[in-house]
């Protein structure tokens, strides 16, 4: 396997009095020798890292994300870039949105940490031509504690676009029953030992619903699913990933 790692960022910060003017992205490149000539398949050179940073009175924005710099299709290069980006504004966007809100309704300081959205990511090479991004962040909006988020994006070069879960399988329903059982064996297993959940909510969040496998990406061997703190079990259990390999699911992908 053949992965870029980022540190996640999963500092605590203050929610802002006001949204301030927007502040502009810094590059920073992930890697600092550039490629010698333009590059025809993905790996960690072609990315440089992209980061937005705002702090205001009562919030803190830290985010970073991968811009595509230098591959041989400029077409393949500013769809990337323009998917991931817009990706970006959106969960920002949502914060602020949400922070608005709060501020409007709320006339006294809250006695609680500060507001904060954080963000890296990961880059896999993956494989049958596409390349994915995992995005991972932690996101505090009140309450007992910071909320971890992933977001991933699967990127097929030969269409320019992002690879929904459905276009793995050559059956997007019987793909769908596959993973689902598969996923809900393996957790059971994993979580009932600590007893982090029961039956009911293991088929709520793992359950073969499209809305439960919206968050995944490929290797270069594996598809491996992630399963947000919640939704298949406590939040003392975090994350959950799980990877089926390719050769278990031999007449089911189309790829």
């Amino acid at each position: 396997m053949k992965h870029l790692f980022v540190p996640s960022l999963l500092t605590v910060a203050i929610l802002g009095a006001g949204c301030p003017e927007p502040v502009a992205t810094t590059p920073t490149p992930i890697i600092a020798v550039a490629p010698s000539a333009p590059a025809t398949k993905i790996d960690a050179s072609l990315f440089v890292k992209e980061t937005i940073h705002e702090e205001a009175a009562r919030y803190e924005i830290d985010v970073s994300y991968p811009r595509m710099n230098g591959f041989v299709d400029a077409d393949i290069q500013a769809a990337f870039n323009e998917l991931i980006e817009q990706r970006v504004q959106d969960r920002i966007a949502e914060f602020r949105k949400i922070q608005g809100e709060f501020e409007n309704e709320s006339s006294e300081i809250p006695n609680e940490p500060n507001w904060f959205l954080g963000q890296d990511f990961d880059v896999y090479t993956g494989a049958f031509g596409r390349f994915s991004i995992v995005m991972e962040g932690s996101e505090y909006t009140g309450g007992a504690h910071p909320n971890a988020f992933y977001d991933t994006v699967v990127f097929d070069l030969s269409t320019k676009k992002e690879v929904m879960f459905k276009d793995l399988f050559t059956s997007p329903e019987e793909g769908l029953v596959f993973v689902s059982d598969y996923a809900i064996t393996e957790l059971t297993e994993r979580n009932t030992q600590a007893e982090f959940t029961d039956d009911e909510w293991m088929q709520s969040g793992a359950g073969p619903k499209e809305d439960n496998y919206t968050t995944w990406y490929l290797t270069e061997k594996e598809l491996v699913i992630i399963f947000t703190p919640y939704q298949v079990a406590a939040y003392a259990a975090g994350p959950s990933e799980v990877r089926i390999p390719y050769d278990a699911m031999k007449g089911l992908l189309a790829l």
